[in-house]
């Protein structure tokens, strides 16, 4: 049997080695310094400098692109400037070409006012008489186109106004259209012809009748002369032309007389 006394100086033994192979360990390590092969350091160099040169070339080119980017957006916003600038232009010019096109159309209409002013038919009342024949006043009118072109279709009417030849005034009124009388159509007149035209004016007032005969009243006419010529009125729905005439009588005897152009 194994006393405790060996026991423990075996213990002391283990020990004591345990301690010596460590500090054995501790005297004779070394550092180790691992040297890379020549080869995989170049590799590695041109993997480093290869990654490097990426890089660069990545942000060259985002730095590239984003150049790129804001030439695109001012050159757009140019392009928007230059489109209203362009479609300004052509408004005003589309309004200068229409403004153009009314000056055009005015010279023209003008230009054919112009022409047919010229050539176009006129008439005038030369002259004339009255005569009262039972009720009715006759009223016959030389017509004359004094124009360069015929006028066609025209229509006499006339208006007679009775005045007071002391004072003036008006007393009595009639005239040739409707129920109180009959319009005289003429045949055309050509240019530089004349036609005479009578109306009838029915019913007059024979006190103003006496009147007249007596030499206390006056007549004057009025007589309105419509037609149609070559170019017709375009002012005028049905086109007609007319002219007023104002005339003042003269008395030949008490119940007739013959006209004068009032001046």
């Amino acid at each position: 049997m194994v006393s405790s006394g060996q026991a423990q100086e075996n213990q002391d033994e283990t020990e004591r080695t345990a301690n010596e192979q460590q500090k054995s360990t501790e005297t004779f390590s070394v550092p180790v310094r691992i040297i890379e092969e020549p080869e995989a350091a170049d590799a590695r160099e041109r993997g480093e400098q290869e990654a490097a040169e990426r890089e660069q070339k990545d942000l060259l080119a985002q730095q590239s692109m984003d150049a790129a980017t804001r030439r695109m957006s001012e050159l757009a916003v140019w392009q928007t400037v230059l489109i209203a600038i362009g479609t300004a232009a052509l408004i005003y010019t589309l309004w200068l070409t229409r403004q153009t096109n009314k000056a055009a159309w005015a010279a023209v209409n003008e230009t054919r006012k112009i022409g047919e002013a010229q050539v176009r038919a006129y008439v005038a009342v030369v002259d004339g008489r009255y005569e009262f024949r039972e009720a009715d006043l006759i009223v016959s009118a030389t017509i004359k186109n004094v124009g360069q072109s015929p006028a066609n279709f025209v229509r006499m009417k006339c208006e007679v106004t009775v005045f007071n030849k002391e004072t003036s005034e008006i007393i009595y009124e009639r005239s040739s259209t409707g129920r109180t009388g009959d319009g005289s159509i003429v045949e055309p007149i050509p240019a530089s012809m004349q036609q005479a035209g009578v109306v009838r004016i029915r019913d007059f007032d024979q006190t103003y009748v006496s009147e007249i005969a007596i030499d206390a009243a006056a007549l004057n006419l009025c007589v309105t002369v419509s037609y149609d010529d070559v170019f017709r009125d375009r002012s005028k729905p049905d086109g007609r032309r007319s002219e007023r005439f104002t005339i003042a009588t003269i008395r030949e005897e008490p119940l007739n007389g013959i006209f004068r152009i009032a001046q």
